[in-house]
């Protein structure tokens, strides 16, 4: 059947009332069909999208065009929340069954199903059927189609199914629906927290309650989490907490004309409490200070208390060793702080002339350096290139050391983490710092100066010099793709400035970039880092 004659079965399907009698195919006899709610009724025989397979059924029509233009005689709902080992989020599910008898369903970002409806048998009988065809371009439930759909014993939903989804080995969601009826008005009802909301913060959804009212006299209420997916019918404009004041926040059901407004004031805070209980609180010497599970309450000016998320706060700490460690949050000019404990690494090794060293991390930027029975204080950074972790030691310019001493010790090492060891290394390796867009925060960029080639979106970019070899190697990972790029080049080292002339191998993952857009100049830092140095090529 092509999309002319869809439309005029369509048409004679729409005639078809309540009052009118069920069509059962050519020379039937006529049977008495019982009054039902339905003012739109299909049948297997009358709903003209029954004759599409489940190749034609998803492209026979404008699926977004109907979403906002087509009538709808009911609509379905419903939700399936995924949690497997922490990894906790919840997928909507919104399904229209538009007057013309076809039916498309949204779940999630990314899945769409298509198909028809009845709500008529062969007999006239009432029986609400949807039949699902097609699931993203593939036969839904292997030519499984139809859901049966129960009465609902519900003041909102007059129907009740569940559809499949063959995503992670097949899930069954629980959908509801009822008779449509269009919204006549949205209300809104505001707790504490959400009709206030500290300077910077998101919007807080904490007992905000949004009630859609339609024109049958039903209505439901909106729960917080919903408001969260961006599938959710329900939609917030207006909201900017980047300073004090009283804001409007518009309140919209989609596809709709439907709106009402509501304020929020925001405002500072006079005081933050820290709840550490789940709190992890011993390290090693280097390990990033992990705030999972740290709850801060906030005191507003309002005298509300709201929670505050950690990534609006700053989180201060001077990772050096020590029984008590104060970790210290800060927020709008308020600081509080708890203790954890820092543990010392340790690390054993053994220089090229036999000598037994050990090297004790004792902060992210310190070291105690033992040899011959003797320990000295020294500076020292670490960097890691593809697993392995270089670690270049300095001396401090109050450092005593003796000259000879200074001229035994290997400042290149390689820290074997495992095995708690530390070994001589013939390369020393230098971490570039990210500038966001790729240049040196503070350095001029001349107008004729090549592209750097590590910007925006890189991390675990390092410089490592291979004396031996004669090489220095530029890698760095793309963390949107994972990949990595590695040039292996020749160089030149004068003065602390390493220029890179020649390459010699490269392994380029898919980004396509090339040596000459490397910078090639970089003037190498005592703390272990690698900067761009400005030049003006010829």
């Amino acid at each position: 059947m092509n999309k002319r004659n869809l439309l005029i079965c369509g048409l004679l399907a729409l005639g078809v009332t309540s009052t009118a009698v069920a069509l059962v195919g050519c020379n039937a006899p006529e049977e008495e069909v019982p009054d039902i709610k339905e003012t739109v009724r299909y049948s297997e025989e009358t709903n003209p999208y029954a004759e599409l397979t489940w190749q034609e059924i998803a492209t026979i029509d404008d699926w977004g065009k109907k979403l906002t233009e087509a009538p709808i005689s009911y609509q379905f709902e419903g939700s399936y929340s995924e949690a497997y080992q922490g990894n906790y989020h919840r997928d909507y599910l919104y399904m229209n069954c538009y007057e013309d008898g076809s039916l498309h369903a949204t779940y999630g970002a990314n899945s769409n199903y298509y198909g028809y409806w009845t709500n008529v048998d062969r007999r006239g009988n009432q029986d609400l059927v949807l039949h699902v065809l097609n699931y993203n371009g593939s036969e839904y439930n292997s030519g499984i189609y139809d859901l049966v759909c129960d009465e609902a014993n519900s003041e909102y939903y007059d129907f009740a199914s569940n559809i499949h989804n063959p995503l992670n080995g097949g899930r069954t969601v629980t959908i509801s629906g009822y008779r449509y009826s269009p919204v006549k008005s949205l209300e809104v009802t505001t707790s504490d927290q959400s009709s206030g909301c500290i300077i910077g913060d998101d919007m807080n959804y904490t007992g905000l309650v949004v009630k859609v009212n339609r024109e049958n006299g039903k209505s439901i209420a909106i729960d917080e989490e919903s408001y969260k997916d961006s599938t959710c019918r329900v939609k917030f404009e207006g909201f900017d907490s980047s300073e004090a004041g009283d804001i409007d926040i518009k309140v919209s059901y989609v596809n709709t004309e439907i709106s009402t407004t509501y304020k929020v004031k925001v405002v500072g805070v006079t005081a933050i409490e820290l709840n550490t209980t789940k709190v992890i609180k011993e390290f090693n010497v280097g390990d990033k200070i992990n705030t999972d599970g740290l709850i801060i309450n906030a005191t507003r000016d309002d005298g509300v208390v709201a929670v505050l998320g950690v990534d609006k706060c700053e989180v201060k700490c001077s990772g050096e060793a020590g029984e008590s460690v104060p970790v210290t949050i800060s927020f709008q000019g308020i600081e509080e702080s708890y203790n954890v404990k820092i543990k010392p690494v340790v690390l054993n090794g053994e220089l090229d002339n036999g000598n037994k060293i050990t090297v004790k991390l004792v902060s992210l930027t310190d070291c105690e350096y033992t040899v011959g029975g003797k320990t000295y204080r020294l500076n020292y950074s670490k960097s890691n290139v593809s697993g392995t972790t270089y670690c270049m030691l300095s001396k401090p310019e109050s450092a005593d050391i003796p000259a000879a001493v200074w001229e035994e010790i290997n400042t290149n090492y390689v820290i074997l983490a495992a095995e708690g060891a530390i070994k001589v290394s013939k390369m020393i390796a230098y971490s570039i710092p990210d500038s966001g867009d790729g240049d040196t925060p503070g350095t001029p960029r001349y107008e004729n100066e090549p592209m750097l080639g590590i910007g925006g979106g890189t991390e675990q970019r390092t410089l490592v010099i291979d004396s031996a070899a004669g090489t220095a190697t530029i890698s760095y990972k793309y963390w949107y793709a994972g990949h990595t790029d590695t040039f292996v080049c020749k160089y030149t080292l004068e003065n602390g400035v390493l220029t890179l002339t020649e390459e010699i191998s490269k392994q380029v993952g898919g980004s396509g970039a090339q040596f000459q857009n490397l910078h090639k100049v970089w003037t190498l830092q005592s703390d272990g880092t690698a900067l761009r140095t400005p030049f003006v090529s010829g």
